[in-house]
Parts: structure tokens; C-alpha cells; sequence
């Protein structure tokens, strides 16, 4: 119930709120939305999705490091890590 809940309230709150800004745009220029639900197989069940931004090194096609991203932000820590 509790995992229904927040998926809910972040379509609430991001998904309808990107749509609704697109669809305006959209009437004075071309107007493009992405779905991006990718994650590493490495943690896959371990996180409940893809985290904000991790799309950036697919969109630039740059690695992780050239963005200037710690690898911790983008992953969550690891017992190795600690």
C-alpha cells in the first residue's frame, strides 16, 4: 500500500505537472517527453527505480565521472562502501 502511495504521489506531483507544462509549451514550439526507468542490474531490487538525473550519461553520452557526479550520489552505498 505504502509503495502504491509514493508512486502515486510522484506521478501526482511530477509526471502531471511535466505533462500539463508540455501540453501549453507545446501550442508555441515542439514539445518532447522521455520516460527513463533504466537501472543497473548491479542494483536492481535494491533501489525502487531509476534516480533523478540518471539519464545525463545516456542523453551526453558521457561516463558518470566526466559529469562530475560522485559515484555515491547516483548508487545507493554498499556494505563494501562503508
Amino acid at each position: 500500500y505504502v509503495a502504491g502511495m509514493r508512486r502515486l504521489s510522484g506521478d501526482r506531483s511530477f509526471v502531471t505537472a511535466a505533462c500539463w507544462i508540455a501540453a501549453r509549451h507545446a501550442k508555441v514550439a515542439p514539445v518532447y517527453l522521455y520516460y527513463f526507468s533504466y537501472v543497473a542490474s548491479s542494483i536492481k531490487g535494491k533501489v525502487p527505480g531509476a534516480a533523478h538525473a540518471a539519464e545525463l550519461p545516456f542523453v551526453f553520452q558521457m561516463p558518470i565521472a566526466a559529469l562530475g557526479v560522485p559515484q555515491g550520489l547516483l548508487r545507493p552505498p554498499l556494505a563494501g562502501d562503508l
